[in-house]
C-alpha cells in the first residue's frame, strides 16, 4: 500500500477507535451484536467497499469506515470478501454462500445465506433460498485491497472489550511490525479501561513496531 494510502488508513482508523472506545464501543456482549440490528454506518460500508463504481479511495474509505462502526460482524464478513469465493451479489443484494452442490447433471448451485448476520436467507415459503451458480456473481477483494482489509479485520478486534480476543489482536498487530498499526497500537496502550495485561502487550507491539525500521 502507497505511502500515503497507510497514512491515511492508519489516522482514519485511529479516529475510528478513539470514537468506539470513547462510546464504550467494542463487542459490548458478542451474543447481543450477532443478533442485534445492523447498523446504518455497517450497512454503508459494505456498499461502498462492493460497488462496482466505487474506485480505489473510496473502498479504502469504507474499509477505514467498517473499523469506525465498531461492529465485530464486519470481522467475519470482511475475512470472506478478502479470502474470495463466499460474498456474492445475487439479484439486488449480496448474500453468502458456504459451498456449491452439483446434481446429477453437473449443474451447480447453492443455498443463500445473509452476508452480515450469516443467517439462512429464506424465501416467501419460510424455506432457505437456492440459487444458480448462472445467478451468483462473486464480489471479492482485488489483491491490492487484501492488505488494507486484513489490517481491517485485526483493528477491529483491538476494539473488542473481550479482553483474550483484543490482546491476541495487539500480539499479532504488534508482531507484523507494520507501521499502519503503530497509532492504534499506541492508543490502546494508553487506554485506562484496559486491563494491565492488555496495555503491556499493546505497549510491547509499539516497540516492535518502532525498532523494526519501518517508522520514518
Amino acid at each position: 500500500m502507497p505511502g500515503l494510502n497507510k497514512l491515511f488508513f492508519s489516522s482514519c482508523v485511529l479516529l475510528a477507535l478513539l470514537s468506539i472506545w470513547g462510546c464504550g464501543g467494542g463487542d459490548g456482549g458478542q451474543a447481543a451484536l450477532d443478533t442485534g440490528p445492523v447498523g446504518q454506518d455497517l450497512q454503508d460500508a459494505i456498499s461502498r467497499l462492493s460497488s462496482e463504481d466505487s474506485d480505489a479511495a473510496a473502498r479504502l474509505e469504507a474499509v477505514a469506515d467498517f473499523v469506525k462502526a465498531g461492529d465485530l460482524r464486519g470481522v467475519a464478513f470482511l475475512k470472506s470478501f478478502r479470502e474470495g469465493q463466499s460474498i456474492y451479489r445475487w439479484k439486488d443484494r449480496l448474500v453468502l454462500v458456504e459451498k456449491f452442490d452439483s446434481d446429477d447433471e453437473g449443474n451447480r448451485s447453492a443455498r443463500l445465506f445473509d452476508h452480515i448476520l450469516r443467517t439462512e436467507l429464506n424465501g416467501d415459503d419460510g424455506k432457505q433460498v437456492v440459487a444458480a451458480k448462472s445467478e451468483l456473481k462473486e464480489v471479492s477483494a482485488s489483491r491490492g485491497l487484501r492488505r488494507p482489509v486484513l489490517a481491517a479485520e485485526d483493528t477491529l478486534k483491538l476494539g473488542a472489550r473481550d479482553e483474550k480476543t483484543c490482546q491476541q489482536a495487539a500480539q499479532k498487530c504488534g508482531n507484523s511490525r507494520r507501521a499502519e498499526f503503530l497509532l492504534p497500537l499506541e492508543a490502546l496502550g494508553a487506554d485506562p479501561t484496559r486491563s494491565g495485561k492488555t496495555r503491556r502487550v499493546a505497549r510491547t507491539g509499539v516497540c516492535l513496531i518502532k525498532i523494526s525500521g519501518n517508522v520514518s
